[in-house]
């Protein structure tokens, strides 16, 4: 019996670093878990967040681009205003002078 009593005293004398490096080692391994999980959360929310400014940019550049598509229809119907009212004047102007021959 007193050589199992000294074999259990070995055993719980080594075990006891054994158990708090286990321990230790189980407990980091869960922050890092729970940590991670925080991060993954944060990283959700920054995600959506860039969606919604994409979104918004969307907006903004479609809004730009029919402002910029009205203003070219409005010059290319003044151009062709001017163009004809020039064509008429041209015609006029060679009618006069055909007629003072």
């Amino acid at each position: 019996m007193g050589d199992l009593i000294g074999l259990v005293a070995v055993v719980m004398i080594f075990m006891v670093p054994i158990m708090a490096i286990v321990t230790s080692h189980r407990k980091e391994i869960l922050e890092m878990q729970l940590l991670n999980g925080q991060n993954e959360g944060n990283l959700r929310a920054e995600v959506e967040r860039l969606r919604e400014e994409l979104r918004a940019l969307r907006d903004t550049t479609t809004q730009y681009d029919m402002s910029i598509d009205h203003t070219l229809q409005t010059l290319d119907s003044r151009v062709t205003s001017l163009e004809l009212t020039n064509r008429a004047a041209k015609t006029e102007a060679q009618q006069v002078i055909s007629r003072n021959m």
